[in-house]
């Protein structure tokens, strides 16, 4: 759209667009090939996207990061956990202890509605334990908050240890 704002006259004959196309995904357990093939069916640019990569293609660059635990596998929950777990290894763990001694049976994992006075469970499982115990260690810091506060704003993820995280470099070069 943007691209299309270049014109013969004085005011816009001389602006170059260049827009940097990012996306990102967990690799969750179908894996990191599998995303970026998935992700390159879908584009289909003259040339493939490749993982912490950024590609110059259609007068525009294009770039992917897909969060993983290991080589091929994982999520951005994974990643998150480590790094709060290598300043607080006791927190991660007494908070797993808390989850589990606390889990519901998986009838109340679900989203319960109530309407015109029927009250019943949707089909979906909503529980995910990875993203509770991010929450679990976040309420100790943030009260009342979410997820996405709590990432903002913790010092669990200070300037050293997003510095030194292979996977926040990754992503940090994307942006550069």
């Amino acid at each position: 759209m943007y691209s299309k704002l270049k014109g013969a006259d004085d005011f816009t004959k001389d602006f170059i667009f260049k827009f940097r196309y990012l996306y990102f995904f967990d690799a969750d357990e179908i894996g990191i090939s599998k995303r970026i093939e998935n992700l390159n069916s879908e584009l289909k640019l003259e040339l493939p996207i490749e993982d912490g990569k950024i590609l110059d293609n259609l007068d525009s660059e294009w770039g992917c990061y897909i969060f993983h635990r290991d080589q091929d596998s994982g999520d951005l929950e994974d990643i998150l956990i480590e790094m709060i777990g290598e300043k607080s290894q006791t927190l991660i763990t007494e908070s797993e202890k808390y989850l589990e001694s606390n889990e519901l049976p998986e009838k109340r994992q679900k989203e319960f509605v109530c309407i015109a006075g029927e009250e019943k469970y949707k089909t979906s499982k909503k529980y995910k334990k990875k993203k509770s115990l991010i929450s679990v260690t976040g309420q100790l810091q943030f009260s009342g908050m979410s997820n996405a506060v709590f990432i903002a704003n913790t010092d669990h993820f200070n300037l050293e240890n997003l510095n030194n995280n292979p996977h926040c470099v990754k992503i940090a070069n994307l942006f550069s």
